[in-house]
């Protein structure tokens, strides 16, 4: 197989040097034509987005197809294609070639696990593991490439960019956990460990290597749930739209409000007008941290301990987009602009959806200084999950979800308009409605319906064994 799809890209690539070198011939349309079409609908948007990202960080120098263009003919001849697997002999000679080489790798184990390509900056990946370990392995892509980072392009599968997106956040809670059990001195014969469990059958390592691992369910408690995919689907987005607009109205009738020009807050709404809502608003199935049905059975099963009774409703209104909406009861809302890192014929998907004061709020004067408070004493101690040089000037999300009394929680919402990579509205009959929910750390920390894969250290500490 590997043999075979090197012979037709080496038809193809000899084709493509031969066009740039004699011009077209019978093909149709000219090629020039379509690469400069390529340069500017993705590589000239894709510079622009990863510089507005971190300027001060990312190394990259943004070129014209001017500059490009008359260095096609060269870089296409300089490519060799070469098969690396167990049975060819070719190899990736770098030492004979300092000033680097390009090349076309083909091949399977010994590309995904077995070696890494030096100044790799496009990957087309099919191999497929149910195993997170061993696909974490294979993840073997990029790494830090300063000055052509926005060259980097990736060509899989969605089966697997749903599996590594699953495998990213739970090695992301992982890290999460190891920042923790380090600044407080732990260490694994102490601390309890947990790795997010995958609910359609990805295994996070082999039966032998998991032992004595045990499946659990652990809490939401101290945790934001928001929705960072999203559907395109029109008839979804309106029956979303309809959820939204119903809590408020209903809100508007049970709690107080208060409004500036760029939100509105309902306090004390009754838990049952949210759980009411996340029965009526639907999460992406994809969406692998919040789900609408969960959320509303997690919070009726704290309601019965006394938890979670009173919320607060938060609709963002004073967004940078072009259009706005009326939305009952609160009345002309300016959408907050968002820019799609994917999307597909079903769903679309931003970085982040809350902002890093949103989850503040709802606190009171003294409740955010208690929070600030807390979040400059670890960031003196050395924290790692508290960053920056300077001294916190404002509070870190752990804490605030800290000092929240375990009565309330944060509900908020974001009407959104999306804009593709030519920086174009997406058109749209209703916003696009977002939402997070910020849960307090205290008093929620029975079974939630996320399912971890926990050490005995774990277990022993959650029913105080140990």
């Amino acid at each position: 197989m590997q043999r075979s799809v090197a012979d037709a890209i080496r038809t193809e690539l000899h084709s493509l040097i031969n066009r740039l070198r004699y011009g077209d011939g019978n093909f149709a349309p000219p090629l020039l034509e379509q690469l400069n079409q390529l340069w500017k609908d993705d590589f000239e948007p894709t510079t622009r987005a990863l510089l507005e990202l971190d300027p001060d960080d990312i190394e990259v120098t943004p070129i014209s197809w001017k500059q490009v263009e008359p260095h096609l003919l060269d870089a296409a001849s300089a490519v060799s294609l070469k098969v690396i697997n167990g049975t060819v002999a070719d190899i990736l000679d770098y030492r004979n070639n300092p000033d680097g080489v390009s090349i076309l790798a083909i091949g399977g184990d010994k590309l995904s696990r077995g070696l890494t390509l030096e100044g790799l900056s496009i990957s087309y990946f099919f191999r497929s593991s149910r195993m997170y370990d061993t696909l974490m392995q294979m993840g073997r892509w990029f790494g830090y490439h300063p000055g052509y980072l926005d060259l980097c392009r990736l060509y899989t599968t969605q089966d697997l960019i749903t599996w590594y997106r699953h495998i990213a956040l739970a090695s992301y809670e992982l890290k999460q956990e190891f920042e923790h059990m380090a600044a407080i001195g732990g260490t694994p014969r102490d601390y309890g460990l947990r790795v997010r469990t995958h609910p359609n059958g990805l295994q996070i390592t082999g039966a032998s290597k998991l032992r004595t691992g045990t499946e659990m369910r652990v809490s939401f408690s101290g945790t934001i749930a928001e929705t960072v995919v999203l559907f395109t689907s029109s008839e979804t987005i309106r029956s979303n739209a309809e959820a939204v607009k119903t809590l408020l109205i209903r809100a508007d009738a049970v709690a107080s409000r208060k409004d500036d020009k760029s939100r509105a807050i309902w306090s004390d709404v009754p838990s049952q007008e949210v759980i009411r809502f996340l029965s009526e608003y639907q999460t992406h199935p994809s969406a692998l941290k919040v789900h609408n049905r969960t959320l509303a059975e997690f919070i009726s099963k704290k309601n019965s301990k006394s938890a979670l009774t009173n919320w607060e409703v938060v609709l963002l209104k004073g967004g940078k987009a072009e259009m706005s909406y009326d939305i009952p009861p609160v009345g002309l809302v300016k959408l907050t602009q968002r820019e799609q890192v994917f999307r597909d014929d079903t769903r679309q998907c931003v970085q982040r959806m809350v902002s890093r004061s949103d989850e503040a709020l709802d606190l009171s004067d003294a409740e955010y200084e208690e929070a600030l408070r807390r979040t400059v004493e670890a960031w003196e101690r050395g924290d790692p999950s508290i960053r920056g040089k300077d001294k916190p000037k404002s509070p870190s999300a752990f804490f605030i979800r800290d000092v929240r009394p375990k009565l309330r929680g944060l509900l908020l919402i974001y009407p959104v308009q999306f804009y593709d990579h030519l920086e174009n509205p997406l058109p749209t009959d209703h916003p696009v409605f977002g939402i997070a929910l910020s849960f307090p750390s205290s008093g929620l920390s029975e079974d939630d319906g996320i399912i971890y894969r926990v050490n005995n250290i774990y277990w022993g500490q959650e029913f105080e064994l140990v």
